[in-house]
């Protein structure tokens, strides 16, 4: 069975392309967001729509097609989640998918709206600071991340079997990447919107750090690579507590927990207790 199809929209302009979304019942809004609500299109740009859904047969996330000739992004809600935000009483974690949804409503052109649900959701964003900075566990955590994929990239380039200096090529293009631009706007409790805004902000507030990571982008060999990836990661991670020494102990705590005075004490103690344990 073909898990693709030809676009249908692909000559066709973005107004239309709406309007025949806006006939079906499932539809309940479309939002459009990026550059083409920001008046930056550009022949490059990508379009960037919200597509709010009453009924949705299948879990849709995120699609990929073509509207006017040109490659278009689909973001697919469900419409019981723009209730959630319109009845929030109090802030969320801006990482969060609520919190993504949050800054799209924000800034985003509203093309329908079948029974005012989506300006409902635009009105209460937009009416005070819904959203909230990382909190010390998602900081910390990206902390850990970063420390984390240096320690394993450079205990795999140091081999020289060819499987391990690919796979730590791998991992420099994966985490030395877009993770490094996530996590140093995570540990600085700022927002999230998008890598090209990341890369314009950093050329903007931190030209140093702009630089040095265009360097890593186009370096040519493993080793200069990794040089250039030790420093992002120590620049990353300032703010955090910088890098782990070279036989230093970190521990992660599960998914959403909240951290308390003396934990990393605790568990560190906790594990060394495990260690030390001579039987």
């Amino acid at each position: 069975m073909s898990q693709t199809i030809d676009s249908r929209s692909n000559t066709l302009t973005l107004e239309e392309v709406f309007v025949r979304l806006s006939k079906s019942e499932a539809v309940e809004g479309i939002l459009l967001i990026g550059s083409a609500n920001e008046g930056r299109l550009i022949p490059a740009s990508d379009y960037d729509l919200v597509v709010v859904l009453n009924t949705m047969p299948v879990p849709l996330h995120v699609g990929l097609t073509w509207i006017n000739h040109r490659l278009t992004d689909l973001l697919f809600v469900r419409a019981v989640e723009l209730d959630d935000i319109t009845a929030l009483a109090e802030p969320v974690s801006a990482p969060k998918p609520m919190g993504r949804l949050i800054r799209w409503f924000q800034s985003g052109k509203i093309l329908f709206d079948r029974s005012g649900r989506l300006q409902r959701c635009q009105s209460k964003v937009r009416s005070g600071t819904w959203t909230k900075a990382a909190n010390e566990f998602e900081v910390y955590g990206a902390w850990f991340g970063v420390n984390y994929n240096l320690a394993q990239t450079r205990r795999m380039l140091a081999s020289a079997d060819p499987d391990y200096r690919m796979t730590a090529k791998v991992r420099m293009a994966i985490y030395g990447t877009s993770g490094l631009l996530w996590d140093y706007f995570t540990i600085r409790r700022m927002s999230w919107e998008g890598e090209k805004q990341a890369l314009r902000y950093l050329e903007s507030h931190d030209p140093e750090y702009y630089e040095l990571f265009h360097q890593f982008v186009k370096a040519g060999t493993c080793e200069k690579k990794l040089r250039l990836y030790e420093q992002l990661a120590k620049r990353t991670t300032a703010p955090a507590g910088g890098l782990w020494g070279e036989n230093d102990t970190a521990l992660l705590f599960q998914e959403g927990t909240e951290l308390q005075p003396g934990m990393f004490e605790s568990a560190l103690s906790f594990w060394d207790s495990l260690i030390s344990n001579q039987g």
